[in-house]
This record gives structure tokens, C-alpha cells and sequence, in this order.
């Protein structure tokens, strides 16, 4: 349904609008104009005040207030339609002179547009809508919207905003028990009641409690800043808030849950209710665990990406060397041709030894060059990948990808600084192997790292 048929919805005054615009909406239908003069019939001096609340109710819902004051646009329209002189009023207290008609012409105009007034059925037809909304739904004014379209939709007056607000916190109120009896669910009362005081504790971080650390914004994960994130990611896991299930509470639930306590100082959060502390605190836990490792993810394949962009930098400087010795080459080849001292014989063995050489130096490609790049980068490699491990990245365990990952995993955490002789290189690519290959075994290990921060960024971007 478009947009445009609530525009007006629950307004509590119509706005200004062009001569156009007002046609378009203040204008009675042929039908509804043939009813305003039939209810009338007696009394056809009530036709402007009957034709005022049609024009409302239609628009928005719900009836204006007697001391609304309204468009002239609108007024003018009107009285043209109903042949009737044109009138200027401040409000509808000028169109009737008791509330009793002001009761009746509200009456005429819902039993023209086929409106009803909202009873006790409808309120649980309502209440079981808003319930289903609320699981998904952030806010309480986005659940009043979902009322008031639905009251709108059924044809049933809108006849108060705060029936609508406490029918809708009444929806939430559901909601927030579901989710503390799925957070109750998921974890032992000890570790619940322990993880929630400790959210006050003091931080790793001096002067700070846990809350205000983990909101704190560490910037642009840089890679010197990446030590704070992996901090925070290694505290959350300790706490095991990549364990709890609480799947029974939706992905908008748990965020909104979450950004009340970043929005909140942690004393106020403390002052709350332990119920609701529980609900709020443990979906912060999970849902700053989330963002956070997204956000780390994301960075990581930001730094690889850098990294071989620099690397890719030196192409240009790598084909002016080679070409300088290349160019060298040649003029020495043509130096052995010119010597006659040697023999024929001699000069051509000499040009082709100094072919073979040129060409042995030549074979360096862009991509080549860019792994070597990466190779000669092991601290910044080494950070990235130290940051894979804390996100404890898993996988199908018999890929090559997982296994090569596992395999340097146990060497980081053996605190080795090269590679074994009996490494399994049929892990490593092929266009690798010369590099994780060298007699070096540092270089070789810096080579296997530096393979291994691609093929995961590989990954992880392939899903």
C-alpha cells in the first residue's frame, strides 16, 4: 500500500498546503457529498461543520478538537462544493453551539466513511498485533505507528493516543520478559548475576569500568590501536558471549536492548531494576562482541589490502632497476661480440652465459613482486594475523585454507620464529612456494604467514 495514504495519519493539525493540493485532498467524493447533504437535510446550516469532520476523519483517523484551527484552503473548498457562502473561522467552536452537536456531527461523519469506534474486541485484535510487531519493532512510538495504521486500515476511530502508547508498552513489556527468560535460559544464575556485577568492575583499561571501556570507540582500528580491540575481544569471549544462545530474541531486539546502555551513563544503568539489567547488559555484551569483531574483520582486510597496495607501489621502481640492467646487459653482450682478442667460439659461449643471466634476473611479475613485498613486511603480517587468532576464525576443518591457518596457528602459539624443516608445503600455493621454499627458514616463515593473511582475507570476503 503506498505511503501516501497515511500521509496525514494521526495529525493533530492538517498542514498548509497549494490550491492543487488541497483539491487533491480536502475535496469530498461525489458519494461522501451526497451523504453530507442527505444527513443534513434538516439542518443545512450544519453542512460546512459535518463536511469539516468527514474531511478529517478520512485523512487522519482520528476527529479534530473543537479548537483546532483549520486551512482556509480547505474551508474555501468546502463551501464551494456545498454551494454555500464563504465563511472565515478561527476554529470548529464557530460551527456549533452546544458539545451535544459537536458529538452528533462526529456520529454523522464515521456513519458516512463506515468508521467505528474502537471496543474491547478490536483492542485484542489490536493487542495481538502489536505483541507480533514487537519483537521486531525498536521503539514504543514505532508500535503506536503500527496501531494507528491498523486502527486506520480496519476503518476504527483513533480516539486516543495514550490508549495507544500503554497498549503499546504493554506489547514491550511482553517482549522484554520473553527475552529475560531466554537470557535465563541460556546461562546458569551464578554466571548471569556474576557477569552483570562485573560490568561495573574496573576495566583493563585504568580509570575506566567495563561498560565505559567497551563503548569506548577505539578509533579507526589502526594497527596501533589494534591491541586495545583484541583486548576487548579476548574479554568477551572469557566471559563466553559468543556462547550464550539467545536466538528467541530478534536481531533489531538485542540492538536496541544493547544501544539503551550506550546511551545511558553505567550509573544509571546500575540504578535500574536487576531484571531489566540483566536483559540490557547481557545483549550489550553480545551485540558490541558482534560489532566489534565485524568492525576487526572488516579492518583486517583493509590492512591486507594496504599492504599490497604498497608492495604494488615498488612495480614501477622494480621495472626501472631491471631495465637498467637489462639495458647494461645488452651493452656488455655487444662489448664480448666486438672483442676480437676472443674466438668465435669463445664470444658466443660468453653472449649466451650473459643471456642466460639477463634472463634469470628478468623473471620477476608484478604479483612477484608484490608477494615479496609482503614478504619483507613480517611485523604488520604478523599483527593482522595475531588478530585472526583472537576472533578464533573457524571453518570446514579438511579445506586447505583451514588447515594451513591451524598448522601456523601451532607455531605462533609454540612461539616459533621459522619455519620446521618438516613443514607440510603442499598447503602452500604454488606461485608461494619459492618464497615459503627459501633456505632461509625466517623468510620462509614471514612467506607462510604472509600467504596465509591473503588466503583468509580470500575467505572470509567469499563468505
Amino acid at each position: 500500500m503506498s505511503i501516501l495514504r497515511y500521509r496525514f495519519l494521526a495529525l493533530k493539525a492538517l498542514p498548509k498546503l497549494t490550491e492543487d493540493e488541497a483539491e487533491l485532498h480536502f475535496s469530498l467524493t461525489p458519494t461522501q457529498l451526497d451523504a453530507v447533504k442527505a444527513a443534513t437535510q434538516k439542518q443545512p446550516d450544519h453542512r460546512l461543520a459535518v463536511a469539516v469532520q468527514v474531511i478529517y476523519l478520512n485523512l487522519t483517523g482520528s476527529h479534530p478538537a473543537a479548537s483546532k484551527t483549520m486551512p482556509s484552503v480547505m474551508l474555501r473548498l468546502l463551501c464551494h462544493q456545498l454551494a454555500a457562502p464563504e465563511t472565515h473561522i478561527a476554529s470548529l467552536n464557530s460551527l456549533f453551539d452546544r458539545p451535544a452537536t459537536l458529538t452528533a456531527h462526529r456520529k454523522l461523519a464515521q456513519e458516512i466513511l463506515g468508521f467505528e469506534p474502537l471496543e474491547d474486541e478490536a483492542k485484542t485484535k489490536l493487542a495481538a498485533e502489536l505483541a507480533m510487531c514487537a519483537t521486531e519493532a525498536l521503539a514504543i512510538t514505532e508500535l503506536v505507528i503500527v496501531a494507528q495504521r491498523w486502527l486506520f486500515d480496519q476503518r476504527i476511530v483513533n480516539s486516543s493516543a495514550r490508549v495507544l502508547e500503554d497498549m503499546a508498552r504493554a506489547a514491550f513489556a511482553g517482549v522484554e520478559a520473553l527475552a529475560l527468560n531466554t537470557i535465563r535460559t541460556a546461562m546458569p544464575a551464578q554466571w548471569l548475576k556474576r557477569v552483570v556485577k562485573l560490568a561495573f568492575k574496573e576495566s583493563p583499561r585504568e580509570g575506566m569500568n567495563v561498560l565505559e571501556w567497551l563503548k569506548t570507540y577505539e578509533g579507526k582500528h589502526g594497527i596501533r590501536n589494534m591491541g586495545e580491540v583484541v583486548k576487548k575481544i579476548a574479554f568477551l569471549r572469557e566471559i563466553q558471549a559468543d556462547q550464550w544462545s539467545l536466538g528467541s530474541i530478534s536481531q533489531g531486539r538485542l540492538r536496541e536492548f544493547a544501544l539503551r546502555v550506550q546511551h545511558r551513563p553505567p550509573s544509571d544503568t546500575k540504578k535500574l531494576p536487576i531484571e531489566t539489567q540483566e536483559v540490557e547488559i547481557v545483549c550489550f555484551y553480545v551485540y558490541t562482541l558482534a560489532q566489534i569483531t565485524d568492525e576487526r574483520i572488516y579492518r583486517n582486510g583493509r590492512h591486507t589490502a594496504d599492504l599490497e597496495r604498497i608492495s604494488a607501489s615498488k612495480i614501477d621502481s622494480k621495472r626501472a632497476a631491471t631495465g637498467a640492467a637489462l639495458r647494461a646487459g645488452i651493452v656488455s653482450a655487444r662489448a664480448i661480440l666486438d672483442d676480437g682478442r676472443k674466438s668465435y667460439k669463445a664470444r658466443c659461449e660468453a653472449v649466451a652465459a650473459k643471456m642466460d643471466q639477463l634472463l634469470e634476473g628478468s623473471s620477476d611479475t608484478d604479483s612477484s613482486v608484490i608477494r615479496e613485498g609482503l614478504v619483507s613486511e613480517p611485523v604488520r603480517v604478523n599483527t593482522i594475523l595475531t588478530t585472526y587468532a583472537a576472533l578464533d576464525i573457524e571453518g570446514d576443518p579438511t579445506s586447505k585454507d583451514a588447515r594451513l591457518w591451524d598448522a601456523l596457528k601451532a607455531l605462533r602459539d609454540a612461539g616459533a620464529k621459522q619455519l620446521p624443516e618438516d613443514f607440510d608445503m603442499s598447503l602452500i600455493d604454488a606461485k608461494w612456494k619459492p618464497l615459503v621454499g627459501d633456505g632461509d627458514r625466517i623468510r620462509g616463515f614471514a612467506a607462510a604467514q604472509a600467504c596465509a593473511a591473503i588466503r583468509i582475507r580470500q575467505a572470509l570476503r567469499a563468505g
